[in-house]
């Protein structure tokens, strides 16, 4: 029956249950709560009252004994004890008990009879005459009394008394008298206090002005019971059930039990007379328990309240819930419909249609899911028709590609490309490792090439491959990491550049017949330059002597350019260019390129200064002419772009087996999106050809190839307008 409802009704119908359920429960856990916050309220406050009762009796029972030794202390009464322990004098025993009653017992109201003992009990002085004489050796408070030493007293327990012609309950507090002279032990003085000032201060009302600055339970404050019960466990206070029965009932209560080993109480228990009530003890140190408590209806009483109050709100806010929930229904419903709608719309093929989104609800969320299927749904279509493009792409192309396993280092697709490479069919090269294309001892470097080259970015090297027909093809390598189906692979592709590399030989040749050809008339124009300059006859005129000048440097600096480019001729080709190692002194050959630059240096007023620190001697296994080569197209560059009247600095030492140079100037610097370029041919910087507009740009890039054949690094810091140095090590 219920599977046939509509949607609506079965909607309303789990509404109602969790708004039911819900309320209720919210219901009942606020009653609980609530009578939890009053109960631990009525505890914090009788607590409140508890301390502060305990404070006062402690207070009490200080005085008390401070007042015993107090009178303890009285000159006249001491030297009064003495002589009547002495002489028997009537008199002074006399003149003694008047010092008593005027000058002592009217001190303390709670106070109600002195005794004073000589050291065997008996009654020597009294503020009653009646008491002298009476033998009180067999008392617990003399025996401990004597046993003390001057300044101190002893506290008695709460006990019936006929002494003073009284029967009443009260404690005893006395202290020893001593000589004042010798300290010799003269008797004890005995203070009898009533339980008078002790019930006043239980039962004051201290505990209502506690109360009422902390809480407003009236009802508590006034049913509030206070008494105190002693170790053995009888009543030592006045309360309402036992006004007349002090130390004659024995209470029993867990309290009471637990103060034996000063364990406090702070909960509902029943008291004495069976009740349960919400109670606090607090556990005195002489052995007695002080008791607050309150009867549990009286303290709860407010709860009832409480419970009518939360019965009303959840009647009222069901029926409101009630009404909230038909438009609920209505908006959920609505939606659902013009999903359904929208979802007839795509399975006929209309992708078109989207579901307007009016809330953030659930129902709203379902509709943007919805529409996110849609548009998945379109983007997985044109994905689809992309792969076809791709593979089309990946095809065609004209450089060989293989993608490769990096985990089981297996080559799992390649493209037409990679198998006129090798010469081999698809079906001979997926899932083979590499050794089935390329050479053994090769394949491993190959792969080891391809991870190295996609964690650091390098987009391509040079290398060789052998096909299967054994021909050697060189190639530039790039590698890349593709992600495919949530899978990363290295994707290797070799371009066959045999004919760059013809055309590169070619280029390479014909600069290097072109410079040989060049430097011929070259080397005779500057010579005869030189020889016309050097003649000592008139026969030119200031005038043509100075455009002699410019022409000899300008073919020095076509000699100069001609020589680098003999030099690239010779890097490019298979010969690289030819290092021949000897051991040499490196400062020599740094002081002979030093001297080489004189004539540059004096033109821009530029000084080149060796470091302090410089080694005499620094031997080194070189090519002499090559060294003195990088010294030399570092200094001078250090020189040319170095502002007028700045220096020059060079520096070396030697670390472990390795020496390090530096030359620094503080010129014109190299500008940030520059430095990636400066050791390549032909490179020269803007600001440079701003600054300096000849130069071939070649002198770094033929440092860098002389020092990488040494076996070293070359680098360099730079920062534009303030200056550069470059370091490198051999």
């Amino acid at each position: 029956m219920f599977k046939n409802l509509k949607i609506a009704q079965k909607f309303l119908i789990y509404f109602l249950l969790v708004a039911i359920i819900s309320i209720f429960a919210t219901g009942y856990l606020s009653y609980k709560t609530a009578e939890e916050a009053l109960r631990t309220q009525v505890l914090s406050d009788l607590s409140l009252v508890a301390e502060a009762k305990k404070y006062h009796l402690l207070d009490f029972l200080k005085y008390s004994q401070i007042r015993a030794i107090d009178f303890s202390s009285d000159g006249f009464i001491r030297d009064s004890v003495k002589d009547v322990l002495i002489s028997q004098d009537k008199e002074i025993i006399e003149d003694l008990n008047q010092h008593l009653i005027k000058n002592k017992i009217t001190l303390d109201k709670s106070i109600y009879g002195i005794n004073i003992l000589d050291l065997h009990g008996k009654v020597i002085a009294s503020t009653l005459s009646s008491e002298i004489g009476h033998n009180e050796s067999d008392h617990i408070f003399f025996t401990k009394a004597k046993e003390l030493d001057y300044g101190q007293s002893y506290f008695g327990d709460v006990v019936f008394s006929h002494h003073f012609e009284i029967y009443t309950a009260g404690f005893i507090v006395a202290s020893p008298l001593t000589d004042k002279k010798t300290g010799e032990k003269l008797g004890v003085i005995v203070n009898y206090i009533k339980l008078d000032e002790l019930n006043k201060i239980l039962l004051s009302h201290h505990q209502e002005q506690v109360l009422e600055s902390t809480s407003d339970l009236d009802h508590v404050h006034e049913n509030t019971e206070i008494y105190l019960v002693d170790r053995d466990g009888f009543v030592i206070s006045e309360i309402d059930f036992f006004k007349q029965d002090i130390l004659k009932t024995k209470i029993t209560t867990q309290p009471v039990i637990k103060c034996r080993t000063q364990e406090e109480i702070s909960d509902i228990y029943s008291n004495y007379r069976g009740a349960d009530v919400v109670g606090v003890s607090v556990c005195i140190e002489n052995g007695w328990t002080l008791l607050v408590e309150v009867g549990q209806e009286q303290a709860f009483i407010g709860i009832e309240n409480i419970k009518q109050k939360i019965f009303l709100v959840t009647v009222l806010v069901f029926f409101v819930v009630l009404f909230l929930v038909y438009f609920i229904i209505r908006r959920i419903v609505s939606p659902i419909k013009n999903i359904t709608q929208i979802a007839q719309r795509i399975s006929k093929g209309d992708m078109s249609g989207k579901i307007k989104i009016e809330s953030g609800d659930e129902i709203g969320n379902l509709a943007e899911a919805f529409n996110k299927m849609t548009d998945s749904l379109v983007k997985a279509i044109k994905k689809a028709k992309m792969s076809r493009e791709f593979n089309i792409i990946f095809e065609s192309t004209k450089d060989a590609i293989f993608w490769i396993d990096g985990s089981t280092e297996l080559i799992i697709r390649c493209n037409m490309a990679a198998e006129d490479l090798v010469k081999k069919t698809r079906k001979e090269i997926i899932g083979k490792p590499l050794e089935i294309i390329f050479p053994k001892e090769k394949a491993k470097q190959y792969i080891e090439k391809f991870k190295k080259h996609t964690k650091s970015k390098v987009s391509a090297i040079e290398e060789e491959i052998i096909t299967s027909s054994k021909k050697i093809v060189p190639v530039r390598l790039s590698a890349s990491l593709v992600r495919v189906e949530e899978k990363f692979i290295i994707q290797g592709i070799f371009r066959d550049i045999t004919r760059e590399k013809e055309i590169d030989k070619i280029k390479t040749e014909f600069i290097s017949i072109a410079s040989h050809q060049l430097r011929t008339p070259l080397t005779a124009i500057k010579w005869f330059l030189e020889l016309l300059m050097n003649d000592e006859s008139d026969k030119l005129s200031e005038k043509q002597r100075k455009f002699c000048n410019h022409m000899s440097s300008s073919v020095e600096r076509i000699i100069e350019f001609v020589g680098d480019l003999l030099e690239i001729s010779r890097i490019g080709s298979e010969a690289r260019i030819g290092i021949k190692k000897e051991k040499k002194d490196i400062i020599k050959i740094i002081d002979q390129a030093v001297k080489d630059s004189i004539s540059l240096t004096k033109n821009k007023n530029v000084q080149v200064i060796k470091h302090i620190n410089m080694p005499e001697i620094l031997e080194c296994d070189v090519d002499e002419n090559r060294i003195r080569q990088v010294f030399h197209n570092l200094i001078n560059n250090a020189i040319k772009y170095s502002r007028d009247n700045s220096n020059v600095e060079i520096y070396c030492k030697k670390e472990n087996s390795k020496i390090e140079f530096y030359v620094r100037d503080y010129g014109i610097g190299v500008p940030q999106d520059n430095e990636k370029r400066v050791f390549e041919k032909f490179f020269r910087a803007k600001n440079a050809i701003e600054f300096k507009t000849d130069g071939s740009g070649l002198g770094l890039y033929i440092a860098r190839i002389i020092i990488e054949e040494h076996g070293g690094k070359i680098w360099f810091k730079s920062k534009e307008s303030i200056g550069t140095t470059f370091y490198f090590t051999l």
